[in-house]
């Protein structure tokens, strides 16, 4: 068994199911995945919650060509870092907001640790920044945005409260995906991490659709520490999509 599909198992041995109405062997890429199960889908709006330097906008927009992709970085030294890798990039759909997003409009202290650039309004490492707070529904209504193909989520513990703020477009089914960064294990527990319990209470008109950049456990190769969530809208399996 390699490396992949031991960790595979072992998110299966942990309980959990992914969706069996599309191809099975999903896990390598979001975006091939999506196609393969979904082939009509195109992909025009992707959100990246917690974009950081831009490292998955990068993938992103090779990945969704034709997508207008939206990052979002509330840290200072990290969107500087964004803004500057989009001006010297290929990244041609891709635009950058200096904002963190969350439940409600307003502001919040972001803690930056020194030697790292995860920055946390949930962990208290490091000097607070204050940031400004926007919405997903309230930025959608702004700018006129009906649909989101792919909302990801990497926050460092502020996930639900990013979906709090998404909850009129999530109830209206028009979010497609949600990529998430969560955890599967109690022993790896961290604020840092929104358990994948708490985000599958949270998307109750999606499902998990696969697992993606699993990261391993030092508890030992058989567990996951971390990895990225894939949920779909439920109406997309039978076929009910724009």
């Amino acid at each position: 068994m390699s490396h992949r599909h031991a960790e595979i198992a072992a998110a299966f041995n942990a309980g959990v199911k992914l969706s069996d109405r599309v191809p099975q062997g999903r896990g390598g890429s979001l975006a091939a995945d999506l196609r393969a199960s979904f082939p009509l889908w195109r992909f025009r709006t992707v959100f990246d919650v917690g974009a950081n330097v831009g490292q998955t906008a990068d993938g992103f927009s090779e990945d969704f060509r034709d997508a207008d992709i939206y990052c979002f970085e509330p840290g200072r030294w990290a969107f500087g870092e964004l803004k500057r890798n989009i001006e010297h990039g290929v990244w041609h759909n891709v635009q950058a907001y200096c904002c963190a997003v969350g439940e409600r409009v307003g502001e919040l202290d972001l803690y930056v640790p020194v030697e790292t650039a995860l920055a946390s309004a949930m962990v208290r490492e490091g000097a607070p920044e204050r940031v400004p707070v926007i919405t997903v529904d309230g930025f959608c209504a702004e700018k006129g945005i009906e649909q989101i193909d792919v909302l990801k989520i990497d926050t460092e513990g502020y996930e639900l409260l990013v979906l709090a703020g998404a909850a009129k477009m999530l109830a209206a089914g028009k979010i497609s995906a949600v990529l998430v960064e969560t955890i599967l294990h109690a022993q790896y527990s961290s604020p840092r991490f929104v358990h994948l319990d708490a985000l599958t209470a949270a998307l109750p008109n999606h499902e998990l659709f696969g697992l993606y950049d699993q990261r391993p456990c030092i508890l030992g190769r058989q567990s996951l520490a971390y990895l990225n969530a894939a949920f779909v809208l439920k109406s997309l399996f039978t076929g009910d999509h724009r």
